[in-house]
């Protein structure tokens, strides 16, 4: 797994494997998942970290049973 901040871009990406990406789906305003090629989720980015992005993140996330992002 690997974490980076990319401060330019004001994004936080999160992979969870080396797989390649082979979609990427807006699963809400700045957070994009990506998927390998048997649509697992391999990766997380959050746009626009310090902006709207996060700040008014309370959601369900779908591939992820049981896992919710709250603003902290």
């Amino acid at each position: 797994m690997k974490l980076h901040f990319d401060e330019k871009a004001d994004a936080l990406s999160l992979r969870l494997d080396g797989a390649p990406v082979t979609d990427s789906q807006e699963v809400s305003a700045g957070i994009v998942l990506d998927f390998n090629d048997r649509s697992q989720v391999v990766g997380i980015e959050v746009l626009d970290l310090n902006g709207s992005a996060i700040s008014s993140l309370t959601f369900p996330l779908p591939y992820f049973p049981g896992f919710v992002i709250v603003r902290v």
